[in-house]
């Protein structure tokens, strides 16, 4: 959901500065791989996977942590609630995440 938000934020409202950031949304992959920055995607993406081994490596082992469960809650909207309100909040997310997924996938036609 933060892609979605992202792909309009930058079309839409904010262009970084440069002449290599103002292309649109859908140009912008085609533009990174000419410019090289592709690559450093790849390279902070793959950092990042091999740093989540240890936490996969972990669960698995049964240290009780959940399958996706990052604790990625910066608003703190989660706190304090009871754990039923929790499990109804995280299956909203999961429905809406796959929502997104679809949503930003589908083809543009206008």
């Amino acid at each position: 959901m933060l892609g979605a938000l992202g792909f309009i934020t930058t079309d839409a409202l904010y262009k970084l500065p440069g002449d290599m950031h103002q292309v649109s949304s859908v140009a912008a992959h085609d533009a990174a791989v000419s410019s090289g920055a592709m690559a450093q995607i790849l390279l902070w993406t793959s950092l990042f996977e091999i740093i989540s081994v240890k936490a996969v490596s972990e669960m698995m082992e049964g240290s009780g942590r959940a399958p996706g469960y990052f604790g990625f809650d910066p608003l703190k909207y989660s706190t304090g609630k009871p754990q039923k309100t929790v499990d109804d909040l995280a299956m909203k997310e999961l429905a809406n995440g796959r929502l997104a997924m679809l949503a930003f996938g589908g083809k543009k036609y206008f």
